[in-house]
């Protein structure tokens, strides 16, 4: 499947615009015409690709997850947010980001999620 890819990117003509697919990539990222940016060093940017799922504050104010039980500063019950990260680590956070407010993070392994935020 990879090589007909390659194949099709690398060589097959398109009738329209006459050029390969990777040349219309190479002409579109010298003019500026990407949409492709790195990734800001941002925290937010972790939580925004992340899996979501509710779960609830259990005694003492923690959290069970995937057999460990991690602290937070809410009250039994309260309902809070999972947020499980590309690269395996996990967040809790109380909100969802938004554009106007950042999440309020009460626990979280990714360290690039504790150290932004």
């Amino acid at each position: 499947m990879g090589r007909l890819v390659d194949y099709r990117n690398g060589f097959e003509v398109h009738r329209e615009i006459g050029m390969t697919p990777d040349e219309a990539w190479g002409r579109a990222v010298s003019e500026g015409r990407s949409k492709l940016r790195a990734i800001p060093q941002d925290g937010w940017w972790e939580l925004v690709w992340s899996e979501w799922s509710r779960v609830t504050v259990g005694l003492r104010g923690r959290v069970p997850v995937d057999g460990r039980f991690c602290p937070t500063e809410c009250a039994n019950g309260t309902r809070v947010w999972l947020c499980r990260h590309v690269d395996g680590t996990f967040s809790v956070v109380f909100n969802k980001p938004t554009h106007e407010a950042r999440p309020a993070i009460l626990f979280s392994n990714n360290p690039r999620v504790r150290g932004a935020l």
